[in-house]
């Protein structure tokens, strides 16, 4: 039984208060249909090593990670890809972000760009296919978004309502919903550093 007392929740301090003085504010206008306060939805991606098909929600397992995504659009574009580069070496050097990648916070990459055209190994940022000393590339982290031969074109962007050249970045909670929308740049990637400052002790 839940049971509302008068007064302040902060002086109260019985978790019921989730206001902030400097409150994380993302940017809903680059995705339109993947809803801040929202779960996450599902589309039809392929992996980019192999080109076989997956809903892209199965890849946010239940293992209670955060998960960071980056919709990287066009990185056959030299300037997107140049903005995908900054924030991936932003991401890296972040003394907030970068101490959890992998443990608390996984990184899955949607590009829009034709499969066939990218190349993994050389044209996407190592932090979004890292190395394992004992299990080598990963090469189940970065996706794309195109048809697969068997499966039809799954249309994600059109579906999470993403700039197909420009893209943008989600913070999914471990629950699946949706916690922070903001830029595939370096000022983007400082706006997810705020989002995880009040979640990770420094």
């Amino acid at each position: 039984m839940l049971i509302g007392k008068p007064g302040s929740a902060a002086d109260q301090g019985d978790g019921t208060d989730v206001s902030s003085s400097s409150p994380v504010i993302g940017k809903q206008e680059l995705s339109s249909e993947i809803k801040l306060g929202m779960r996450f939805p599902s589309y039809q991606v392929i992996n980019q090593a192999d080109g076989r098909a997956w809903e892209f929600q199965q890849k946010l397992k239940s293992d209670g990670r955060f998960r960071i995504i980056v919709f990287a659009g066009n990185v056959t574009n030299a300037q997107q890809s140049a903005r995908l580069k900054t924030f991936c070496q932003a991401l890296e050097s972040s003394q907030v972000l970068a101490p959890h990648l992998g443990k608390n916070i996984e990184v899955l990459t949607l590009h829009s760009s034709k499969w066939k055209e990218v190349e993994l190994l050389r044209d996407l940022p190592d932090i979004l296919h890292p190395f394992d000393t004992k299990t080598g590339w990963d090469y189940d982290s970065v996706y794309a978004d195109d048809a697969n031969p068997f499966e039809g074109f799954g249309d994600a962007y059109k579906g999470y309502g993403v700039d197909r050249e420009k893209g943008c970045v989600i913070v999914a909670r471990p629950d699946q919903y949706v916690g922070y929308i903001d830029e595939v740049d370096g000022e983007g990637c400082k706006g997810v550093e705020g989002y995880f400052k009040g979640i990770f002790k420094l």
